[in-house]
Order: structure tokens, then C-alpha cells, then sequence
């Protein structure tokens, strides 16, 4: 399970710096960086999911493992306001901006009860 989970992560983290680097070589198309911390938002969140970091490293104290599942959830909805924006920019014709807007504030929203 561990090397197909790894098959998963390691080309979305490379997708996701390889959209990165080609927005920084061109920063007018936002739309690369909006995917590429999609695809880097998705690898690391699949990683913290799928319990990869209790089978690379099993004796992890609890606290650490409730930390896990923070970040997993920041992780999360950063990944939903990333896609939003994401598919926002890439039919700006036919998505408005309140339906970008929309799951930005809610995830910013829930981003914020995280740490309550």
C-alpha cells in the first residue's frame, strides 16, 4: 500500500512544482500557480490521508498525531479555495466571482474554527 500511495504523491508534488515554476516564468498566467498549489495541496494532503506517516514512522506519540489531523484539515481547505480559484480563472467567461468567492470564505471560515 505504501509504494502505490507513494506512486500517487510523488507526480502530483512534481506537477505542482513543475505549474509553479512555469508561473514564475510567466507570471500574467495566474491560472499555473492556482493548479500547481492544487496539485501540491492534493499530494500533501493524500500523504497525511492515507496514513502514510503512521507506516513510515509507527511509534509517533498522539499529540503529534492530532497535529496530523489539523494539518490534514488546513490542508484540506486551502486545497478547496485553490480549486475554486483555479476553475474560476480558467472559465472566467462563465464562473462568476461569488462562486469563487463563495468556497474561499467558507473554507477560510473553517480554517479559522481549526484552531478553537
Amino acid at each position: 500500500f505504501l509504494a502505490l500511495s507513494l506512486l500517487v504523491c510523488g507526480p502530483l508534488l512534481v506537477i505542482g512544482i513543475y505549474h509553479l515554476l512555469i508561473f514564475r516564468l510567466n507570471r500574467q498566467a495566474v491560472i499555473y500557480a492556482w493548479f500547481g498549489l492544487s496539485a501540491i495541496f492534493m499530494a500533501v494532503r493524500f500523504f497525511l490521508n492515507a496514513g502514510l506517516l503512521d507506516s513510515i514512522l509507527p511509534t509517533l506519540p498522539h499529540e503529534f498525531l492530532l497535529f496530523v489531523i489539523r494539518l490534514e484539515l488546513i490542508v484540506f481547505y486551502c486545497m478547496v479555495g485553490t480549486i475554486a480559484a483555479y476553475i474560476h480563472h480558467l472559465f472566467p467567461s462563465y464562473i462568476q466571482a461569488i462562486y469563487y468567492r463563495l468556497p474561499v470564505g467558507i473554507g477560510i471560515l473553517f480554517f479559522t474554527s481549526i484552531f478553537h
